[in-house]
């Protein structure tokens, strides 16, 4: 492992220091995911030495090797927009997020709309409920909803 300088302080939620929860919340995320070969401790260290490297937007860690786990010479920080860029490459997922068209009916109209952010706009109503509507999880007196597909 890299020599860094051990953080001290609290680590996890509890934590003041916003940049201690932000790394805590990474290593728990890797954890869940593949589980990890170093501590929340030692994670928060590396993480807060490469804070210092440069000015961040919105730091991630993202793997060199996806074949294999967390480990520190495995690691690197990376804005979360190259990260998600590569991902989309590494995955063919090149179009980001699939919109699906949607059936709207009520008593004044039948309408296909091309999205349910479409929907939102048009109707006036949260995204989350359109897409609630659409999985046939919510139930609505003036309007029925379904994706089409």
């Amino acid at each position: 492992m890299l020599k860094v300088e051990e953080y001290k302080g609290a680590v996890g939620w509890r934590s003041k220091d916003e940049r201690v929860r932000q790394a805590y919340s990474a290593w728990r995320g890797q954890r869940a995911r593949l589980g990890t070969e170093y501590s929340a401790r030692e994670f928060v260290s590396w993480w807060l030495h490469n804070l210092k490297k440069k000015k961040w937007i919105d730091p991630t860690t993202g793997r060199l090797d996806h074949s294999r786990g967390y480990s520190f010479d495995n690691i690197e920080m990376q804005e979360r927009s190259d990260n998600t860029k590569e991902m989309c490459a590494r995955t063919g997922n090149l179009g980001g997020v699939k919109r699906r068209k949607v059936l709207v009916v009520c008593e004044e109209f039948v309408r296909i709309y091309p999205s349910t952010r479409s929907v939102t706009r048009d109707l006036n109503i949260y995204q989350s409920r359109v897409i609630r509507l659409c999985r046939n999880e919510a139930h609505d007196k003036t309007y029925f909803m379904r994706y089409m597909e």
